[in-house]
């Protein structure tokens, strides 16, 4: 007979997604489950009720401070141990797929012009990993692990375009962590961006200055992965010398919210930094009066 014992199904649901999952959601899974979800380790599955859990999120988010996307990927996992253990072994588990929890949504930083334009001037008057890393960043919505994944061969400066293919992560291994270069999580990050006549210029005057191999990455300007935490770090210690708040997903949402108040095709807009969450494009949508409203509507309809 199997043990009802949430550590023993929540280790057999993980089991099972061996071979199933990229090896970066497993890592994340098993992660979850042994620093958040051992809470329940030695709880009946059977016996663990709505009010109980409902408690253990609330420990997470007001306590423990947890992120949105955090608490999503751990009731994910929850949600989906319990839907196991009915399944496979017909254990009588809650359904907490309408659980709420009172999530705090953090506001969406966007760069104001004067951030912005002291970014320019920095870019201006620097050619270094951390100054380019921005550059894609701000000025071609790029995501870190990408930026750090590309490889002169993958930009194409006669057609104004750059290639997207792979993503730098690091995965965990018996020895602790390393750099990898993976396939995107999503079919839809496999795409190519197309980039201004203010990123072609930079990226000309970049390779002039570090002349490099076609198949050598650009941050790194030699056959090394440039690590994405060391970029993350020298952006963060700039910010403190330019007296800025800002990090990547600021600098990529600050283009999402630029190309928007430029009326940019949301479905281009998708395709160009590599997503099809419409829901995470709106909340960086420029707020709309009752006029604009009004003139759109006319605009469309009148005769």
């Amino acid at each position: 007979m199997v043990s009802k014992r949430f550590e023993v199904i929540s280790r057999d649901w993980l089991l099972s997604k061996q071979g199933v999952v990229k090896h970066l959601s497993y890592d994340k899974y098993e992660k979850v489950i042994s620093k958040h979800l051992s809470y329940f380790n030695d709880k009946n599955i059977e016996k663990i009720t709505e009010d109980e859990v409902d408690e253990f999120f609330n420990k997470k988010e007001n306590e423990e401070k947890l992120s949105k996307s955090t608490l999503y990927t751990i009731s994910h996992v929850l949600r989906s141990i319990f839907v196991y253990a009915k399944k496979e072994y017909q254990l009588n588990t809650i359904n907490i797929i309408n659980l709420k929890h009172d999530e705090k949504q953090r506001p969406t930083q966007i760069l104001t012009k004067k951030e912005i334009d002291i970014l320019n001037e920095y870019l201006l008057a620097n050619k270094d990993a951390v100054s380019l890393a921005i550059l894609l960043s701000l000025y071609a919505g790029l995501r870190t692990g990408e930026i750090s994944a590309l490889k002169k061969e993958n930009i194409d400066l006669d057609n104004n375009v750059i290639h997207i293919s792979k993503s730098v992560e690091r995965i965990k291994t018996e020895k602790g962590t390393k750099l990898t270069i993976l396939e995107p999580r999503s079919k839809y990050s496999l795409r190519s961006v197309p980039i201004s006549k203010y990123v072609k210029k930079y990226l000309v005057d970049f390779f002039d200055c570090y002349p490099m191999e076609s198949n050598y990455f650009i941050l790194s300007t030699n056959e090394n992965i440039f690590d994405t935490r060391t970029v993350q770090r020298k952006l963060q210690e700039l910010c403190i010398t330019l007296k800025i708040k800002t990090d990547f997903n600021a600098l990529r949402n600050t283009f999402i919210s630029y190309c928007l108040s430029h009326n940019m095709n949301i479905k281009c807009l998708c395709e160009i930094i590599g997503t099809s969450d419409f829901s995470g494009i709106y909340e960086l949508c420029p707020d709309c009066s009752l006029d604009q409203k009004k003139n759109e509507i006319n605009n469309i309809f009148s005769k």
